[in-house]
């Protein structure tokens, strides 16, 4: 049984009043959920609260019989708009950026090669255009497949094809093969 079978699975007992099923979901969410919710808005803290966000929302839709399949894009859906509105609250109180991950990993569980690896793969993923960034951030951190993406971002699956694509060709335009910035312009949406 593939992973999207056993989600609607879960979300039909989910409809039904089963909160063991919900329980179950979660698992198969919140690590994802949270990963591409932390490369968008940085802060540690108010990832994890639109992650739980996301999921409580989910679970309220799928018991008021809205949600009727694709929990993950719905999920998914819901977090990445969670994630805009705190990225445009952050920058219409001005407030600076939330500190780089680099200042809150524990310096035993992260390598510092890593630690500036990720921070250069960050430096270009923020130039690209916004419908790249979040189709490639979906696939990469959220393991959505395109049609989810689809569904997520409000498009057609052959314009989710398209800049993911875009996506992968600038972003090894702007790194080198060590993963160092090399700079560019992302170009095109």
């Amino acid at each position: 049984m593939d992973s999207t079978t056993a989600e609607q699975e879960l979300l039909d007992r989910l409809r039904k009043g089963d909160v063991a099923a919900f329980d179950w979901l979660c698992l198969q969410l919140e690590t994802p959920l949270f990963s591409y919710v932390r490369n968008m808005v940085k802060d540690r803290c108010e990832a994890e609260d639109i992650a739980q966000e996301a999921l409580l929302r989910l679970y309220i839709a799928a018991r008021e019989g809205k949600v009727r399949s694709a929990p993950r894009a719905y999920a998914f859906s819901t977090a990445h708009n969670l994630a805009v509105d705190a990225q445009r609250r952050s920058r219409r109180n001005g407030s600076p950026e939330a500190p780089e991950r680099a200042g809150q990993h524990n310096a035993a569980s992260a390598s510092v090669e890593r630690r500036m690896l990720r921070e250069e793969i960050d430096k270009a993923l923020a130039m690209l255009p916004e419908g790249q960034r979040s189709s490639v951030m979906l696939r990469e951190f959220g393991g959505l497949n395109y049609a989810e993406i689809a569904q997520t971002l409000g498009v057609s699956t052959d314009q989710v094809k398209v800049w993911i694509y875009r996506a992968r060709k600038h972003l090894a335009q702007m790194l080198d093969r060590c993963g160092q910035f090399v700079g560019g312009q992302a170009r095109g949406a």
